[in-house]
């Protein structure tokens, strides 16, 4: 089962010229890959229009909710605009990338996402 996103409420929202600001609580992948799990979930178009984007600029990454997580966002370089890019879920307690196959759909992040 993929990750599933929540837009708050008054999401997406214009901040000037053709960038659009999201904040979205996401809730981990239930079977995650090393090497990062993609986001965002991709719309009925494809790219990332589930979440009222075009394209993924900027992305925060933090702490899950349950303090268990740190979660990195990983853009793929070269100052390429992306539809989609890979979130790390790190083990805070260990340091290690969470393993193949994890379930991390109890673990939540809100993310902050600039988009065009």
């Amino acid at each position: 089962m993929a990750a599933q996103d929540t837009t708050l409420k008054g999401f997406p929202d214009p901040v000037g010229g053709r960038s659009v600001l999201c904040v979205v609580d996401h809730q981990g992948p239930a079977s995650y890959t090393t090497g990062g799990a993609t986001f965002p979930q991709q719309g009925i178009y494809g790219g990332p229009n589930s979440l009222g984007l075009r394209s993924i600029l900027w992305c925060s990454g933090g702490t899950s909710e349950d303090g268990l997580y740190r979660v990195i966002p990983i853009f793929g370089g070269g100052g390429g605009v992306h539809g989609t890019i890979k979130l790390q879920w790190w083990v805070i307690s260990t340091g290690a990338q969470v393993a193949a196959d994890v379930n991390l759909s109890g673990s939540v992040i809100r993310l902050l996402t600039i988009g065009g």
